[in-house]
């Protein structure tokens, strides 16, 4: 009896002493939440949808109670930029550590999901010397309009050669955990330019790794970062006319000056290594297909539904189906 009212006496001296620690810190405003789950059941789908509608009472920038996890949304551009840019960037530049992760993308090693640290900066090295960089896709043209189709020095013989001399860091889980993340980042959020915009995902949520002032509130130390980039980049006090598809909003000198506002790529540290590659390959597909092929929808007569699916990348729930027959210019063309 006296041990249980001793372990029920020290919780309750738990429980005030964190809500006087709370009580003295500004923290980012939040809807109430119930005990446990903390304001779980307030998010429905699409999240993103819904994590707007919350920023509309609280702010652009608000904490949400994640069961045990303490989360903040941001879903404005000025303040993204100041929790991934600057003094802040090394803060946020961790990702959070959950057991998903830890069992789809290899303990956490993922280039993606894996610590800030040494580790996450040679596999960065990787991505941005060898796999994503200029001479690299240089290199590749090259021998494919030569006629051949044997690339030697591939991402993939690169790493196996490293992994001869350095076995005991370069193991198959850092390879494939490696492979897994190029394989889903190239071909799951392929997009164009202004798709990008209209239809961002969540970005990766980011963890602080130590306590900080952001945005004039205290963000403590473990706290998960999302950064809701649907609703910045659809932000009318930001965009003009953000529900029309502008491509041409896209030039490269207009490009120059959306920085902090165009975040499908995120920013800062853990920004993708692939964005110039991608912008520049997105550009050129694009054209190609509307160059070299003339196309008509399955059904001319129903309206595209544009309505969200489920998924991180926002697939369409209805996905468009599209007959294509190839033009005129292909006659001319040698493949």
């Amino acid at each position: 009896m006296f041990h249980l009212l001793s372990f029920t006496l020290v919780l309750l001296l738990l429980i005030v002493a964190a809500y006087l620690l709370r009580a003295k810190q500004n923290l980012p405003p939040s809807p109430k939440g119930f005990p446990v789950i903390g304001h779980l059941h307030l998010l429905k789908e699409p999240v993103h949808r819904c994590l707007r509608d919350l920023s509309q009472s609280l702010g652009p920038v608000f904490s949400l109670r994640l069961g045990s996890c303490r989360a903040v949304v941001v879903t404005s551009s000025s303040a993204a930029e100041e929790f991934l840019s600057h003094e802040n960037d090394v803060v946020f530049a961790n990702r959070p550590v959950t057991t998903m992760y830890a069992y789809v993308l290899y303990s956490n090693t993922a280039v993606s999901v894996a610590p800030y640290g040494d580790h996450w900066r040679n596999l960065r090295r990787i991505c941005t010397a060898e796999i994503f960089s200029p001479a690299h896709v240089r290199a590749r043209r090259v021998y494919l309009r030569r006629g051949k189709t044997e690339f030697k020095n591939t991402m993939i013989t690169h790493l196996l050669t490293l992994q001869e001399s350095q076995p005991e860091y370069y193991t198959d889980e850092t390879i494939k955990g490696l492979v897994l993340v190029m394989l889903f980042a190239g071909s799951e959020t392929t997009e164009s330019p202004d798709g990008t915009k209209q239809h961002p995902p969540l970005l990766i949520p980011h963890a602080s790794s130590r306590d900080c002032k952001v945005a004039g509130y205290d963000i403590p130390r473990g706290t998960w970062l999302f950064i809701n980039a649907w609703a910045i980049q659809r932000d009318p006090k930001v965009w003009d006319e953000p529900e029309v598809f502008k491509p041409e909003r896209f030039h490269c000198e207009e490009l120059k000056i959306q920085h902090g506002k165009f975040l499908p790529f995120g920013i800062g540290r853990r920004g993708c290594p692939g964005m110039g590659l991608a912008q520049l390959i997105l550009s050129l597909a694009l054209g190609s297909l509307i160059q070299c092929f003339d196309w008509e929808r399955d059904e001319v007569d129903m309206a595209v539904d544009m309505s969200e699916g489920k998924g991180h990348t926002m697939p369409k729930a209805v996905p468009l189906v599209a007959k294509c027959k190839s033009s005129s210019i292909l006659d001319n063309c040698f493949i």
